[in-house]
């Protein structure tokens, strides 16, 4: 998972320098199944947005990074996940919860 959180943070520095407001990520699971995947990258990008250096950030970008620390608020914008098994879609919405989103 190490490499991921850097290929994470290469992705939101990327779009930092780009000046784009919503630097994170957008990340899609096709077949999430239990979750765990989904749950996973949530956590580093978490950790991810607890390292940006907000000297580099305009002030629409400090704003988008404070509401971002917000309890997993950003993760209804740019995580998705797609199941074909209403069960198994259901196990991803309970993991997601308990987990903090």
């Amino acid at each position: 998972m190490i490499e991921a959180v850097e290929q994470i943070k290469e992705i939101i520095k990327k779009k930092i320098t780009n000046r784009e407001s919503d630097f994170l990520p957008y990340v899609i699971d096709y077949a999430c199944g239990s979750g765990h995947f989904i749950t996973e990258v949530m956590d580093s990008i978490d950790k991810c947005l607890k390292e940006i250096n907000t000297e580099s950030l305009t002030k629409v970008m400090q704003d988008n990074l404070n509401s971002y620390k917000v309890a997993y608020k950003w993760a209804r914008t740019f995580i998705y996940g797609i199941e074909k098994d209403y069960r198994l879609a259901k196990t991803t919405k309970v993991s997601c919860f308990l987990n903090g989103d």
